[in-house]
């Protein structure tokens, strides 16, 4: 790999550290999924500045909020790198309270709201929660098992896409049937068809972008579960320009971060999660700087959805590209 991506590699394993010293008793992939961000904006995390954003969340939140669980590591990265850090979670509290009225209290609530405050100003709080039930209720008449409070971040996403719910809809719902040849779990080809939804293009030359990915992923050496990442396949292909170099550096990058402390077999980061971690890595290079920042936080909220296996979205930038 070139030396600007190992620089982004060592990066992301220093952030992630002084993450774990930081911040203590969280999840190991939000730990990695914060050090995202950080990388992202070519930034080192600073303590002093994630303890002072701690202190202001705790003082915004009860001891049971939902900002205090798996969104709390990526909000506060977010806002320890604000100008106005203290502005900054007022705004993720406005947003995360519009949320709750349209999908009632949960853990993915803060998280989707971290999207609409990194996108819009607060007086589109309201119409883009409301925008983002509509989507989910459409979703959930048409896959009533597969569709859950896990759903909301997605249903956020598609709505600060500005297209007509129906519309985002209908297309996944070919996507869903188109995918259903290549054998994939439900859960992992509803992911894969939503991100899709958000994008350009027919709902076939999308699925088809996303499978060939996929293969070609297999074709340099991996050999994991492609199910449970699916969703962030899809956004790597529909954002790359080149499927066969970004195949092939998310590999070369795989293969030195299981050599490194914290990612290799005895340790709870799987090949899967790797894998998408190199795909967040080998795009920061081939991404508009402008947009690093937005993106990194729509790879930090989907790992925080997904922690445990990182199932179908690491990378949801739906939310920035479409």
């Amino acid at each position: 790999m070139d030396q600007k991506t190992m620089d982004r590699c060592r990066s992301l394993i220093e952030n992630r550290e002084i993450l774990e010293k930081t911040l203590k008793w969280d999840e190991e992939m939000l730990y990695l999924a914060g050090a995202g961000i950080f990388t992202a904006m070519d930034q080192k995390a600073d303590p002093e500045r994630l303890r002072q954003a701690e202190a202001l969340l705790r003082k915004k939140t009860g001891v049971f909020s939902d900002m205090r669980g798996e969104a709390e590591t990526p909000i506060l990265c977010n806002a320890s790198m604000q100008a106005d850090p203290d502005a900054f979670l007022t705004r993720c509290v406005n947003a995360s309270n519009e949320l709750r009225k349209a999908f009632g209290s949960s853990s993915y609530v803060p998280l989707a709201a971290l999207m609409m405050v990194q996108r819009i100003g607060d007086e589109q709080f309201a119409e883009t929660a409301s925008q983002a039930r509509k989507i989910y209720d459409l979703m959930k008449a048409k896959h009533f098992f597969l569709t859950g409070d896990d759903d909301s971040p997605s249903c956020v996403a598609l709505a600060l896409s500005g297209k007509d719910p129906e519309a985002l809809i209908n297309d996944s719902e070919q996507c869903y049937e188109i995918l259903k040849q290549n054998h994939f779990s439900r859960n992992a080809m509803q992911s894969l068809s939503n991100t899709l939804a958000g994008y350009d293009g027919t709902p076939a030359e999308k699925c088809a972008r996303a499978v060939e990915l996929s293969q070609l992923l297999r074709k340099n050496g991996f050999d994991g579960d492609p199910s449970q990442f699916l969703s962030g396949i899809g956004v790597l292909a529909m954002t790359a320009k080149d499927p066969a170099a970004l195949a092939a550096e998310m590999m070369e990058i795989d293969g030195w971060m299981k050599t490194q402390k914290g990612f290799g077999f005895f340790h709870d980061i799987s090949q899967e999660q790797r894998v998408m971690m190199a795909g967040m890595l080998a795009e920061m290079g081939r991404t508009d700087p402008g947009n690093a920042r937005d993106q990194a936080v729509q790879g930090a909220v989907s790992m925080a959805v997904e922690e445990e296996i990182i199932l179908s979205s690491i990378w949801i930038w739906a939310a920035i590209q479409m």
